[in-house]
């Protein structure tokens, strides 16, 4: 557990940063999908606009599932709170939102796919790489549930995003320059790199 005080309050600093946009980029796929709706109900659907929302959701729900897990990994657990302590104050699992082991296990073949390298086998040896079969991709969406892509967005933004939202005004309150450097220090510095200050 870390014991300097600016440590402590520099690294709750950052991981609000990245819970925050994590909170963000998972309730955006629920609202996307509403948004949709509209394009499902046309007389003649556009399937590759589907189907290309879809996938970008689902990209979405992969990559923030990380950034939660991660978050909790190296910024949270050990550093700043126990996993007693975590687990006291909200911060969601997401292995057990999505029901154990082997659907963790079922997330990391998706975030391949959707977020890394989508291969099964690497090149070598003069032999092209392998796309990770699509009977264990269909395994893995189906798994996780993100294959019911609506009812699985609602679920994040009820049981994951809720709890990340309380979890985060837990950090505002115990550590006070969370607020300061989400509303002025952050924002301040990411306007002057844009501008090339």
């Amino acid at each position: 557990m870390i014991t300097d005080e600016e440590i402590r309050s520099r690294t709750a600093c950052e991981a609000t940063q990245l819970l925050n946009e994590a909170v963000r980029q998972l309730i955006a796929p629920s609202l996307i999908l509403d948004l949709m709706k509209p394009w499902m109900e046309a007389d003649q659907p556009n399937f590759l606009r589907i189907a290309a929302v879809r996938n970008f959701c689902m990209l979405g729900i992969v990559v923030n599932l990380y950034r939660v897990i991660e978050t909790r990994d190296h910024f949270l657990k050990d550093f700043l709170f126990t996993e007693e302590e975590l687990r006291n104050l909200g911060f969601p699992s997401i292995e057990e939102f999505l029901g154990g082991p082997e659907k963790m296990k079922c997330l990391e073949i998706l975030r391949h796919q959707f977020a890394g390298h989508a291969m099964g086998r690497w090149a070598g040896n003069d032999q092209p790489g392998r796309l990770i079969p699509a009977k264990l991709l269909g395994q893995a969406l189906r798994e996780t549930g993100i294959l019911e892509l609506p009812e699985f967005a609602k679920r994040l933004v009820d049981e994951i995003a809720a709890k990340l939202e309380n979890f985060v005004q837990e950090l505002r309150r115990l550590f006070p320059a969370v607020d300061k450097f989400i509303k002025e220090d952050y924002p301040l510095e990411l306007e002057k790199g844009r501008l090339g200050k």
